[in-house]
C-alpha cells in the first residue's frame, strides 16, 4: 500500500512531464486513502492546503472553430448513483484534432472514431439505478471575445448525442440528451433544438424491469452541411463545476438570455400559453380561441404523457399540478404534433 501511495505522489506532484491516460487520477476518492497535491510557486508539494479529491474530474470538452464564432462543449461528472465513472481513451490533457504549428483543427480522428472514444468505461447497471453527467455549453463572438447568447455566426450545424449503450452489442439501450443549433439564421439568433438548458445536470433513472447489464456512456458529435472542419477534443481535469455554475446569477442569466433569443427560420405557431409556478409547483395552461388545435398535452422527457385535455378547456387557464423537473408542452391538431414549448418547473 505504501508504494501505491508514493507512485500516487508522484503523479501529483512531479507535474505534466507527460499525460497521465486512462490513470486512477480520474476518480481518485478520500475513502481509498489517496489525495490529490497542489504545487507551491516553487514546485514543491503543498503538504498543508490539501485539495478535496471529491471535487476534481476528468472531463471531455469539445471545441468548434469557425470564422466567426468558438463553440465549447463540456461534459463531466459522469456518475452511477454516486459513484464517479472512468472515462475511456482519456489521456489528461492531451488535444485531438489540433495541430499546435498552425493554430487550426487538423483530422487526427474522424467523426465516426471521435464517437466510439469518446465514451465512458463499461459499467454495470441494474432496474432503478440513476445515471448522470453535466453539460455547459456556449459559444465565443469572436468579434468581441465575450460569451455569446444572441449572436451565432457559423455555416455548419452542429450536433451531440449523449447516450447509455449496452456493451455486449454496441446498441442504444436509452437516449440521454441531444442537442442542435442550426447553421446562422438570418437574424444571427440560434435555432437550437435541445431536451435541457445550455447548463444541466442529466439524470436518468433505469427502468425497473431492466436486468442487470453492463454499460457504457458515449458522446457523440456530429457537424451538418458543406465542408467542415473537424471537432477539437481537450481532455481536461478540474474541478466539477455543477453546484458552483448552476448557483450562479452569471451563468443563470446566461442560460436564460439564450433560451430568450431562440430563433429559427421557421418558428412553430403555438396557440396556447404555459406559465411556471414555484409555489406550488406546477403550469399554468390557457389557449386563444378558435385555435388549429384539438388537443394539449404535458410530456415528461421520455415522452411519458403527464395529463392531456381537449381544447377548449373546460376551464381556462387550467392549472396542471407538476413536481419539479422539465417538461415539454405539446399542442396536437387531429393526432400530428403542431408545437411544443420546453418548460422547467422548479
Amino acid at each position: 500500500m505504501r508504494i501505491l501511495i508514493l507512485i500516487w505522489t508522484i503523479i501529483f506532484t512531479v507535474g505534466d512531464v507527460a499525460a497521465q491516460c486512462d490513470s486512477l487520477l480520474q476518480v481518485v476518492n478520500e475513502q481509498a486513502g489517496y489525495r490529490i497535491l497542489s504545487r507551491l510557486e516553487n514546485g514543491m508539494p503543498d503538504t498543508v492546503n490539501v485539495l478535496n479529491p471529491d471535487m476534481f474530474g476528468a472531463k471531455f470538452r469539445f471545441i468548434y472553430y469557425a470564422d466567426s464564432s468558438q463553440t465549447v462543449w463540456t461534459f463531466s461528472e459522469f456518475l452511477l448513483n454516486r459513484q464517479k465513472l472512468y472515462l475511456s481513451n482519456w489521456c489528461k490533457d492531451r488535444t485531438v484534432n489540433w495541430s499546435d504549428s498552425t493554430s487550426a483543427p487538423v483530422l487526427d480522428w474522424s467523426e465516426e472514431q471521435l464517437r466510439q472514444r469518446s465514451t465512458t468505461r463499461v459499467f454495470p447497471i441494474s432496474g432503478l439505478d440513476t445515471v448522470q453527467f453535466y453539460r455547459e455549453l456556449s459559444w465565443v463572438d469572436r468579434s468581441t471575445l465575450a460569451t455569446s447568447f444572441n449572436n451565432y455566426v457559423n455555416r455548419n450545424g452542429l450536433t451531440f448525442s449523449v447516450e447509455l449503450v449496452r456493451a455486449n452489442n454496441n446498441q442504444r439501450m436509452i437516449l440521454l440528451d441531444s442537442f442542435r443549433i442550426e447553421s446562422t439564421t438570418s437574424t444571427h439568433k440560434p435555432c437550437i433544438y435541445s431536451w435541457y438548458p445550455m447548463m444541466a445536470r442529466v439524470r436518468t433513472v433505469i427502468p425497473a424491469e431492466e436486468d442487470s447489464t453492463d454499460v457504457f456512456i458515449r458522446v457523440n458529435v456530429g457537424t451538418l452541411g458543406a465542408d467542415p472542419v473537424p471537432f477539437v477534443r481537450y481532455d481536461n481535469y478540474g474541478r466539477m463545476l455543477s453546484t458552483a455554475h448552476l448557483t450562479n446569477s452569471y451563468w443563470l442569466n446566461y442560460v436564460d438570455s439564450v433560451e430568450t433569443n431562440i430563433s429559427c427560420v421557421a418558428p412553430q405557431v403555438c396557440h396556447f400559453t404555459a406559465i411556471v409556478s414555484s409555489s406550488p409547483t406546477g403550469l399554468e395552461i390557457s389557449h386563444n380561441w378558435p385555435t388549429s388545435i384539438s388537443e394539449i398535452s404535458v410530456r415528461n422527457i421520455y415522452g411519458d404523457q403527464i395529463w392531456s385535455s381537449s381544447l377548449p378547456l373546460s376551464t381556462n387557464p387550467t392549472w396542471v399540478s407538476l413536481q419539479s423537473g422539465l417538461y415539454i408542452v405539446v399542442g396536437v391538431s387531429n393526432g400530428n404534433v403542431i408545437c411544443t414549448k420546453k418548460l422547467l418547473v422548479q
